[in-house]
């Protein structure tokens, strides 16, 4: 809890997380679960079965699908190895704490480079919605867009990208989704993601 808004906060759950561990990843910055061995929730199927009666499955309690569609996690991620994977790409976006410099890293993409596939994601036609993932990702270097939470508040994409080399959040409204309507869901995902960056 100390370390919180000063180093960042990183909550694997790569196996079950019921009770106490699941509590954790309340403040980490970036929680990515593993499909299948990862659960998360409050209580596990044995204790709602004692409660309630009712028998159900660690997946259909606590799985990754279901807490991504809820916006407890980040990411879902294949396996273990993925899983490793993603913490790494998503910590190289940040500096080791608040106050250290912004990990630079060498771009061969040109600054001044045109845009040109933006007219065919964009339509002359203002009421026809467009796929704003795909303007996130033209104009970030290329194959930087790490996106954060996209099972969640769909209409709403965030995540981290680069420019010329510099780590930058990103925020953009998905036309695509309640024609990009920020909703109770997609607020939560802002706040969350902006006290992150």
């Amino acid at each position: 809890a100390q370390m919180s808004g000063w180093a960042p906060m990183v909550a694997a759950v790569m196996g079950p997380a019921y009770a106490g561990p699941a509590m954790f990843t309340a403040m980490a910055d970036f929680v990515p679960v593993v499909k299948g061995t990862g659960w998360l929730g409050m209580a596990s199927p044995k204790l709602v079965k004692a409660g309630t009666g009712e028998e159900i499955s660690h997946e259909e309690l606590a799985g990754s699908a279901v807490q991504a569609r809820a916006g407890a996690i980040d990411l879902e991620c294949e396996d273990d190895a993925d899983c490793i994977m993603m913490i790494k790409k998503f910590l190289s976006y940040l500096p080791s704490n608040a106050v250290a410099p912004l990990p630079l890293k060498e771009s061969d993409d040109p600054s001044d480079r045109l845009c040109a596939e933006l007219r065919d994601v964009i339509s002359d036609e203002r009421r026809r919605a467009y796929d704003v993932k795909k303007v996130v990702n033209v104009l970030c270097d290329e194959g930087t867009f790490f996106e954060l939470r996209p099972g969640f508040a769909k209409n709403l994409v965030t995540g981290f990208g680069r420019l010329a080399g510099l780590p930058v959040g990103i925020m953009a409204n998905q036309p695509l989704i309640f024609a990009g309507t920020l909703d109770a869901a997609a607020c939560s995902k802002a706040a969350h993601f902006l006290s992150t960056c």
